[in-house]
């Protein structure tokens, strides 16, 4: 069980404490279209062992005009559930960037009440 809840979390904190039965790794890359980058691909053929793949477009409102709104609670709550996370879990966010899209999933969670959230920094 993680003891103690960082917002920013270092390696080393996350390999002493991966095999918490508490902890969930997700990572939330996301790029611009600019950027040309696919993050599905990327997380497919590397990322943390152990982690799961938080797609920023499911943890988004469908029905808004607007790209990447905030969902209702029962769309957020069902993707968060897809990914064997409850509100008991600590969840450790990264992203490919190092510190860029992992921010707006640790956001996402402290809004909708989560309190054991944290990013990993420099991200993957």
């Amino acid at each position: 069980m993680v003891k103690e809840v960082l917002e920013l979390v270092s390696t080393e904190w996350l390999e002493k404490n991966l095999r918490s039965k508490d902890l969930r790794v997700l990572d939330a890359s996301w790029y611009l279209p600019t950027e040309n980058r696919n993050p599905k691909k990327e997380f497919s053929s590397r990322h943390i062992a152990g982690s799961k793949f938080f797609d920023i477009n499911s943890f988004s409102d469908p029905d808004d005009l607007l790209p990447h709104m905030v969902p209702p609670q029962h769309r957020f709550c069902s993707e968060l559930s897809k990914l064997d996370v409850g509100a008991g879990n600590h969840v450790v966010f990264y992203d490919g960037s190092g510190l860029f899209s992992a921010a707006r999933a640790w956001w996402l969670l402290k809004l909708f009440g989560f309190t054991k959230v944290s990013i990993l920094d420099g991200g993957l």
